[in-house]
């Protein structure tokens, strides 16, 4: 299973691949009237939510799902990703539309349905690129998801930069495009075409991918370092990292990295 959880967040799996969530409940636990009102909100707690939290787990029905076994579940900020045994890929939570922008330009789309609404339950992501090349690896940052395909292709979608009206503190390039253009649907980065990509990892606003060869590309947001470069810049595309040793797992949190080598070269 991969599992990656933001702090707010739990989302273990038991055996039979029953799914259970619990916790903050911004959308991205995938229920949508249970739970215990919250009176205040974790990032304004002078403000009233209406959000109700889960507090103790919950059980996801596998109906949700198509009825079929769990393979992959990833969370970020608001929003979860499950990739189902039968290759099918599920998406549920905020999606972020930006109230202030008429033609959704600050709206983010990470949930990679062609649209902004949010998604209180999981539907399924409906995306042709993946139904003859399946998805093996899934990341979530705070705004933005990143797939991986059995072929070693990347997809991305979500927020490319942060630049909304409540948050102009800083660009951040997080899907590696080229662009700074958010994108709602599943984009293909086509300059990691090439690379056999095997895994990606988000933090909250950068990503990291991962070779079969150990390589390891970075792009988003560089103002503590965290892309690994030498330097504080951010990258609006994938870089690759200048190692003297081969990575075969990455874990990432906000902005801080952990890498693991091994002489066994199987990408975990």
């Amino acid at each position: 299973m991969d599992l990656q959880t933001p702090s707010r967040v739990s989302i273990p799996t038991l055996p039979y691949n029953e799914l259970y969530s619990w916790g903050w409940n911004n959308m991205q636990l995938g229920h949508a009237a249970k739970g215990a009102e919250r009176t205040s909100s974790p990032a304004s707690p002078s403000k009233t939510s209406r959000t109700r939290d889960i507090v103790e787990p919950a059980l996801l029905s596998n109906a949700l799902f198509g009825n079929s076994s769990i393979s992959i579940v990833s969370t970020g900020g608001s929003h979860t990703v499950v990739v189902t045994e039968d290759k099918k890929v599920y998406t549920f939570g905020r999606n972020q539309r930006c109230k202030f922008c008429l033609f959704n330009l600050h709206s983010s789309g990470q949930l990679g349905h062609g649209g902004y609404n949010d998604e209180v339950a999981p539907r399924e992501l409906k995306f042709e690129g993946f139904v003859d090349d399946p998805v093996i690896s899934v990341a979530c940052g705070d705004r933005h998801t990143v797939f991986v395909t059995e072929k070693g292709k990347v997809y991305v979608c979500g927020q490319n930069f942060n630049g909304q009206v409540c948050d102009i503190i800083c660009l951040t390039m997080k899907l590696g495009l080229g662009h700074k253009s958010n994108m709602d649907k599943p984009t293909l980065s086509e300059l990691m075409d090439r690379r056999r990509i095997r895994k990606a990892v988000c933090g909250s606003r950068h990503t990291i991918l991962i070779s079969s060869k150990g390589e390891l590309y970075t792009s988003g947001w560089g103002t503590f370092g965290q892309l690994g470069h030498g330097d504080n810049i951010d990258q609006l595309y994938s870089k690759k990292m200048e190692l003297d040793w081969q990575a075969v797992s990455v874990v990432t949190k906000e902005h801080i990295n952990l890498a693991l080598t091994s002489t066994i070269h199987t990408i975990l």
